[in-house]
């Protein structure tokens, strides 16, 4: 018996006749169902002898081959791609934050000292909601400890739960759409 590995899926035994008397099989039934114990023996010897690693999900498809005095076995095995037909895409989501104001003088000491302090990398919308001001603040990379506390230190309240979020930005009536902390500082100052 021979066995070679031919690439890291397949290997190829050739059985001559005494391998195949030995293990009671012959060319003809080889590849009947009733013959994949001894399949799975080659296999195993196989993996010892060469090295070839098996997945417990794998098909086994067999071939076979008789030439005088015995014949090839080629055994491929099929590895599952769980993941085939399906793909992912990672979306990165925006990080959100409304800060909501009692006053409007609050709002606009706020939304001056941030500008003030260059923090224009942020997307900021104002929001009119059950009578106070709401700041939203969008941002890809988060927003800075800084900005957060300058805020804090002004607004009533804050959220970042995006269901909150979700439910103001849909009752609430907009005021200023984009640049919102740009537009009010620049104007104030």
């Amino acid at each position: 018996m021979n066995i070679e590995l031919i690439d890291k899926n397949k290997v190829l035994i050739d059985l001559c006749d005494d391998d195949m008397q030995r293990l009671s099989i012959e060319y003809t039934t080889l590849q009947e169902r009733k013959n994949i114990s001894v399949i799975k023996t080659l296999i195993e010897i196989a993996k010892i002898k060469t090295g070839l690693i098996t997945n417990a999900y794998a098909r086994i498809m067999v071939d076979t081959m008789p030439y005088d005095g015995g014949c090839f076995i080629l055994i491929t095995l099929k590895q599952p791609n769980f993941l085939s037909g399906k793909k992912f895409r990672i979306i990165k989501k925006s990080f959100e934050r409304i800060f909501v104001f009692d006053s409007t003088d609050d709002m606009i000491n706020a939304t001056e000292k941030l500008c003030r302090c260059h923090c224009r990398h942020y997307k900021s919308s104002l929001l009119l909601y059950k009578g106070n001001y709401c700041l939203l603040i969008e941002s890809v990379s988060g927003i800075e400890k800084f900005s957060v506390h300058l805020l804090c230190e002004y607004a009533c309240t804050n959220y970042a739960n995006s269901v909150k979020i979700a439910h103001i930005k849909e009752h609430a009536t907009t005021v200023i759409t984009q640049n919102a902390v740009e537009t009010i500082g620049k104007a104030f100052s």
